[in-house]
């Protein structure tokens, strides 16, 4: 459980090597370069930046066309393909892609082009649908001689009055009702043209709306279906280059090659353009494994006599960045640390410390022997079928473990599928029972108090940490003071509390324990402050703090709720698929079946949720707060970056 020590390098040599010192440095993926200066934009760099957003519209527009969605478990855990460089060189040199981009971007262009025709095709037929009733062609309705035609519509509950002003003004006056919806009716209103603005200002007094159609030499019905076949042909010619988008879609696996090959260059070219250099040389500045340094240097002349790599010191403030290093049976609990952040480079590493109790409490909340083996299995059926990344693969080995030690938690509280144990037959049934501990359901104050010692230890492990890193450190007072104090004080008061139910004679004597505990907390506490009295204010104050480790230990109880939760919702899973199969002859016991393989799948899923987000939740929250700040920056090494394939 150690963070690795760093140390700050310089390498420098001819211009000659420059390239080949950076070829190098990127396969060997152990260097975090330290930027010089700000490169100026160089016209080969910002083209491949072009030519790599290019890519990734491509990929994207036919990943949405190939049919093909991502799975319920790539959404967590991205599938990776493991590829040799040479083969992406290949690709990348071999395969037109040039050419295919400038396919899809037409074929893009045209497909937004048709979108916009269809949508503006749709908003016109939505305006004259309501008046294909009108036989009249749409540019002779405003243009009679002697008289006026107007369209529109107006509101029910407005009709009636406007009807009677409007046939009050003049009798000269028609009037025809062409449909009507919900809310309003449809209109149209012959008038002469001496009257037209009156009958303009009445209209607008009762909120009449215009229709506005457009002026073509066709009648509205006629003009309906000449919108309708543009619209269907628009419709059609997407469809078509939806066909062709699918077909094209063959080429993803090259694209996504070229795409990470010209991410390479991309890489290399932007530290080519960041170091300083003279006519003849470069030098570049950066962060590396102190275990590395001999190795890389002696790589580095090899590779040429122009190269060069010494020791430097970092400028002052700068911040090393922190790389951690674990023992492989931790490395998949790196995920919950990472999740916090990182430790500082003097810190302590949590890994070690949080992977016991990350994966009890993880056990704990799904505890069933069903659910664990299912979880353990998927798990391992990812990582010996798929080629996964970093981050993926400690994810699924998460769950891998944190399967198997509910399995065995489930065989401790007799959980398997939430099944009823008493329903089993001999011998099944006094098997099982005899290796059975505890029972969640019949004595739940059991459990809840095995979540609170279980609390109680991660406190006290916390403040154990916090002490001993403090001394590896020689901040001797400051351990012994701040956390040995309160280790003590928390220790006693917890046996204060337990010693009466197992141990009533020695009540006396952890009594005065608390109370000399207490009392120390008080003198030490305030010892920062000026004066006697705010000392001896700030020290009784300290005490309260005690509240919040009780809060902090109460938290746990969340893996009884957790536990009995999985369980019991396993159980109602069961009791219904039970009724279903007695209410119809034969069908029942199909229908039995699909609720039982449904219902305790989603029980998985929503319990697996569940107990990798409290379980990391006890972890970041109530232990880490005993000793680790983190906060740390990430070491990222100069080394092939991908986003779709692993280079072997």
């Amino acid at each position: 459980m150690s963070v690795v020590a760093v140390q700050k390098v310089a390498i420098f040599g001819h211009e000659q090597a420059k390239t080949s010192a950076l070829q190098l440095l990127q396969r060997a993926g152990c260097l975090e370069i330290t930027p010089q200066a700000v490169a100026a934009n160089n016209r080969n760099e910002d083209n491949l930046e072009i030519e790599i957003n290019e890519l990734a519209s491509a990929i994207k527009l036919l990943e949405s066309r190939s049919g093909k969605k991502k799975s319920f478990i790539e959404g967590f855990v991205p599938y990776k393909e493991k590829v040799t460089a040479e083969l992406l060189r290949q690709t990348a040199s071999r395969f037109d892609w040039r050419a295919l981009l400038d396919q899809l971007n037409g074929l893009e262009t045209r497909l937004a082009n048709l979108k916009t025709l269809e949508l503006t095709l749709k908003a016109e037929i939505g305006i004259l649908l309501p008046w294909q009733i009108i036989t009249l062609r749409l540019n002779q309705l405003n243009s009679l001689n002697s008289a006026g035609l107007i369209i529109g519509t107006i509101k029910k509950t407005l009709l009636t009055a406007c009807t009677t002003e409007l046939t009050a003004l003049t009798r000269t006056l028609v009037i025809e009702r062409l449909r009507e919806d919900k809310q309003f009716i449809y209109l149209a209103i012959g008038y002469l043209n001496m009257d037209s603005q009156s009958i303009n200002e009445i209209l607008t007094k009762f909120n009449f709306i215009k229709a506005t159609l457009p002026a073509t030499d066709k009648s509205p019905r006629q003009e309906l279906a000449r919108l309708q076949g543009l619209l269907l042909e628009a419709q059609q010619d997407q469809k078509q280059i939806g066909s062709e988008l699918k077909s094209l879609s063959r080429h993803l696996t090259s694209l996504r090659y070229i795409y990470d090959y010209l991410y390479q260059k991309l890489l290399l070219k932007t530290a080519q353009a960041g170091l300083s250099q003279t006519e003849h040389t470069f030098v570049l500045t950066g962060w590396l494994p102190k275990k590395q340094i001999r190795p890389l240097a002696d790589k580095l002349q090899q590779s040429s006599q122009l190269l060069w790599l010494v020791e430097i010191s970092p400028e002052a403030g700068e911040i090393p960045p922190t790389l951690l290093s674990n023992p492989a049976v931790f490395g998949p609990f790196e995920v919950i640390t990472r999740i916090f952040g990182l430790p500082q480079q003097k810190e302590i590493d949590p890994t070690a410390p949080l992977s016991f109790f990350y994966l009890l409490f993880f056990a704990i909340c799904l505890s069933d022997v069903g659910y664990g083996l299912l979880l353990a299995i998927i798990s391992y059926f990812l990582l010996k079928k798929l080629t996964l990344s970093e981050g993926g693969k400690n994810i699924v080995q998460l769950l891998f473990w944190g399967g198997l030690a509910a399995s065995l938690i489930g065989v401790a509280t007799g959980s398997y599928f939430a099944i009823d144990l008493q329903l089993l037959p001999e011998p099944w049934r006094s098997g099982l029972k005899s290796l059975q501990l505890i029972d969640p359901i019949k004595s739940p104050l059991n459990v809840l108090l095995m979540s609170l010692a279980l609390g109680v230890i991660q406190n006290l492990v916390g403040l154990s940490l916090a002490m001993y890193w403090k001394i590896r450190q020689r901040e001797f007072v400051s351990a012994i003071i701040d956390d040995g104090l309160w280790l003590y004080f928390l220790t006693a008061l917890v046996s204060y509390i337990i010693i009466p139910f197992v141990a009533p004679g020695y009540s006396e004597l952890n009594k005065i324990l608390v109370i000399i505990g207490a009392a120390l907390l008080v003198l030490t506490q305030g010892r920062a402050e000026k004066g006697l009295i705010k000392k001896a204010i700030f020290g009784l104050l300290s005490l309260y703090r005690t509240t919040s480790y009780l809060g902090d230990t109460l938290s746990y109880s969340r893996l009884l709720a957790l536990m009995m939760t999985t369980s019991i919702i396993g159980m109602v899973i069961n009791i219904i698929a039970g009724l279903t199969s007695q209410s119809i002859p034969v069908v029942g016991y199909l229908i039995m079946i699909v609720i039982l393989i449904i219902g305790h799948l989603f029980n998985l899923v929503v319990s697996v949720l569940g107990a990798f987000i409290h379980a990391a939740r006890l972890q970041l929250v109530e232990f880490f707060g005993k000793f680790y700040v983190g906060g740390g920056r990430e070491f990222k090494p100069f080394r092939p970056l991908t986003k779709y394939v692993i280079i072997d």
